[in-house]
C-alpha cells in the first residue's frame, strides 16, 4: 500500500471520529564542536559534453556545529564499502571524527557498516525518513 493511501485514510479518520491533531513542539539545542555530524545523500543528473544525461550520486557530510562539508560523487548507487571509504575520507578531510554521526539511509547501516561503527567507536543516529527536521539534537 502506498504511503500517500494510508495518510490519506488516517486523516479520513481524524476527520470521521473528530481526533483533534496535538502539535508537540520540537525543542532544540546548541550541537558541541566535535559531537555530531550529518550524512546525506542525493543524486542529480547533468548532462555530459555529447548532451546526454547522466545520473550521479554524491555523498555529503556536514559538521553539525560549523557547516563544514565534505562531498563524493559516485557514477552508480552507493554501497556500504562506498560509504565506509568516503566516511574514512572526511575524517582525514576534518582532521577529526565526531562522536555521532546522523544518518537517513538506514539501508546501508547492515552487518559490515556495524562491524565498521564498533571498530571506530562512534554513535549512530538514525532520522526518520523524509524529516529534515529529525535530523536536530532533541
Amino acid at each position: 500500500m502506498a504511503e500517500n493511501t494510508v495518510r490519506n485514510y488516517v486523516n479520513d479518520l481524524w476527520e470521521f471520529y473528530h481526533i483533534s491533531k496535538v502539535s508537540v513542539p520540537r525543542t532544540y539545542s546548541a550541537v558541541p564542536i566535535g559531537k555530531q555530524a550529518q550524512v546525506d545523500f542525493g543524486q542529480t543528473n547533468v548532462k555530459n559534453t555529447n548532451g546526454e544525461s547522466k545520473r550521479l550520486y554524491f555523498i555529503a557530510f556536514i559538521l553539525t556545529h560549523s557547516r563544514y562539508k565534505y562531498v563524493e560523487w559516485l557514477d552508480r548507487p552507493f554501497r556500504t564499502s562506498d560509504v565506509l571509504r568516503m566516511q574514512e575520507n572526511a575524517f582525514d578531510y576534518f582532521e577529526g571524527m565526531p562522536e555521532e554521526k546522523v544518518y537517513d539511509q538506514d539501508a546501508l547501516i547492515n552487518a559490515e557498516f556495524t562491524n565498521y561503527q564498533k571498530a571506530r567507536h562512534f554513535n549512530i543516529y538514525l532520522c526518520r525518513k523524509s524529516d529534515p527536521e529529525s535530523k536536530r539534537e532533541d
